[in-house]
């Protein structure tokens, strides 16, 4: 495949260059993604704790790169 892959900091720049305002950087698996059973797993409560570690890390600027996909929320600059 023809594909790049940007890192955090690449985003919020290609998105500020698009004349946006960046509110923030989320990652969307965060994590999760390296857990085998995260998706198949039949425990509640195991899904409900790593849904809670996932939220809280969401955001967080050192773990972002490890996700892989990243969605950056903007608005546009008045």
């Amino acid at each position: 495949t023809t594909s790049y892959f940007h890192t955090p900091e690449e985003l919020e720049e290609e998105i500020r260059a698009g004349g946006l305002d960046l509110e923030k950087l989320i990652a969307v698996e965060g994590m999760a993604w390296v857990l085998n059973d995260f998706l198949t797993s039949d425990d509640e409560a195991y899904r409900i704790e790593i849904m809670n570690i996932i939220r809280s890390l969401e955001s967080n600027e050192d773990l972002l790169a490890v996700s892989p996909h990243i969605i950056g929320v903007a608005v546009k600059s008045l």
